[in-house]
């Protein structure tokens, strides 16, 4: 219940979630990581909080379209959430959307203020640079990490820390396992197809915790 209780103030404490489309343009690193101007595909493992069950993440990115796990499809307009247990697809206009998406960093985290450069490493084999954004609530520690990539600004990984770093009480992160800049895509891919007999609904928030992060 304790870990719990401290990943629901994270959510608490998450102030400037601005818009994935960005009406608001964010300062220093946050800008350039944010920006929808960037081609990739990459594979990802993310460990959640709670669980602690890591998950395999594909992501395929071209400008303000993109691809997560053939599931969560975007075509620059629209957000396809494709769910096949349910036999239905969810649609969102983009226009709505106000959320972080994973591979996206916040502008700060109230009440610790910017991130602070705090080293170098390598990650995915790309060399990146490491930043922070540390501080105190409720008596606990609590540590934001992201890893980007040093050419190309894009994030390569990012934890999520409450308590001591040697014995946390809580611990997430995203981590990208490999990478391909500027790939050969096709238009095909950010295309949803909508199986027959599936249930198309309107939906008017995002349900994908991958596209509604907190840190």
């Amino acid at each position: 219940m304790r870990k719990k209780g401290l990943i629901f103030l994270l959510g608490i404490i998450f102030l400037f979630s601005f818009s994935a489309w960005g009406r608001k343009k964010p300062a220093g690193i946050a800008s350039k990581v944010n920006s929808w101007d960037k081609s990739f595909r990459s594979s990802w493992v993310y460990k959640p909080a709670i669980t602690g069950r890591k998950k395999e993440i594909k992501l395929l990115i071209k400008g303000k379209k993109f691809k997560l796990n053939d599931d969560l499809i975007c075509d620059g307009k629209n957000i396809y959430e494709i769910d096949t247990r349910n036999r239905e697809v969810k649609i969102f206009d983009v226009k709505g959307w106000r959320t972080l998406p994973f591979w996206h960093v916040p502008l700060k985290m109230s009440p610790f203020g910017e991130t602070q450069k705090t080293g170098e490493a390598t990650i995915a084999g790309r060399s990146a640079e490491i930043y922070e954004i540390r501080g105190k609530y409720e008596g606990a520690e609590v540590f934001l990490i992201y890893w980007i990539d040093k050419e190309k600004k894009v994030l390569l990984k990012k934890e999520h820390i409450i308590g001591p770093r040697n014995d946390p009480l809580v611990y997430e992160f995203y981590e990208c396992k490999s990478i391909e800049f500027n790939p050969s895509i096709s238009e095909k891919d950010f295309t949803c197809t909508i199986p027959s007999g599936y249930l198309k609904i309107k939906v008017g928030f995002i349900s994908s915790n991958l596209l509604d992060n907190k840190f």
